[in-house]
């Protein structure tokens, strides 16, 4: 049993819902936060006979007074945190660079890397003074392996694997180990919508994804850190 306390950001999203119900099921106590509190409603309520709990947090994650603040509610409630999950992020695209106008290069900057900094950042301070936990992030294949007319996405996402080796390496001191998962498409609702007419044969299962975490988040990792798992 996965007997922690798990942030899990995101947690209303196609891949949050997967995640945050399989540490559930494996027993792990939820701080699911996002900014659509009736998904979240439907989650807790679709996973109320798993042995986890599933506890609802709402905020921008966006926004670093409200992420302090939820950061705050969620140590207080549970006195710990063991584990953040961070899952949120988000994809426009479709410009080359001489096309990216600044609010998208904004836009892809701040919901998949300022929210990756605002979260691990509150994360580490509390891990930091207890001497323990594990962060696991989301990048992109895009990250490792930059396409044309992706620029701002993939510049965002490649902070966020420099940001979780860096919180690795800080962490060696406290006893704190980061990972990062960098999938390929995600079959999702979302994504199958979008591409309604590609082959989604191997497209990564979010499932797949959400055992990675699961096992990142567990005892069995503790040597792993500063790691990125590519999950083509």
């Amino acid at each position: 049993m996965l007997n922690k306390i798990i942030i899990i950001t995101g947690a209303s999203g196609g891949l949050g819902e997967i995640v945050t119900g399989h540490l559930a099921q494996q027993g792990a106590t939820i701080a699911a936060i996002a900014r659509n509190k009736d998904k979240l409603k439907n989650l807790q309520t679709e996973n109320k006979s798993l042995p986890g709990i599933i506890e609802i947090f709402s905020a921008d994650i966006t926004d670093p007074v409200q992420v302090n603040a939820v950061f705050k509610s969620i140590y207080i409630k549970f006195k710990r945190i063991d584990a953040l999950v961070h899952l949120t992020g988000g994809y426009v695209g479709g410009k080359p660079v001489a096309e990216t106008n600044d609010v998208m290069w904004r836009e892809m900057l701040n919901v998949n890397l300022d929210a990756a900094f605002y979260c691990c950042r509150e994360a580490m301070s509390s891990m930091s003074g207890q001497k323990f936990g594990k962060i696991v992030t989301i990048s992109a294949m895009s990250a490792l392996q930059p396409k044309a007319k992706r620029a701002a996405y993939t510049v965002a996402k490649s902070g966020v694997i420099a940001l979780t080796r860096t919180l690795a390496e800080e962490g060696k001191a406290v006893n704190v180990q980061a990972n990062c998962i960098a999938p390929g498409i995600i079959l999702t609702a979302a994504n199958q919508a979008a591409m309604p007419e590609a082959d989604t044969n191997q497209w990564i299962r979010p499932e797949q994804i959400a055992e990675t975490i699961a096992f990142l988040c567990s005892a069995q990792a503790d040597a792993i850190t500063g790691t990125v798992i590519e999950m083509p």
